[in-house]
């Protein structure tokens, strides 16, 4: 969200993650853009992909790896309840 500070949440990732997947948090006005984080991300020195949705940042990771991987999804509550609402679907 955008009262939060996303420079602060995404630098310890460093070294831990190959490359970060901005999405956007559906009808959630207070969020930052998927560019805007994408901007921020590689300010921070992360490789960045900007994406359309959750399925989307997942199709991309398999595709860039060639097979399943480890991902991690962070960021809000909000995103994580989409998310959520994905998987039970």
């Amino acid at each position: 969200m955008e009262t939060k500070d996303a420079h602060a949440f995404i630098a310890p990732f460093k070294g831990l993650v190959e490359r970060v997947y901005t999405v956007p948090v559906p009808d959630e006005t207070n969020a930052f853009s998927a560019e805007a984080l994408a901007e921020i991300a590689a300010s921070e020195g992360f490789d960045v992909t900007l994406t359309s949705g959750v399925a989307h940042a997942l199709m991309q990771s398999q595709a860039a790896l060639g097979r399943p991987g480890r991902v991690l999804i962070c960021g809000s509550l909000y995103l994580a309840g989409h998310v959520l609402k994905l998987h039970a679907s």
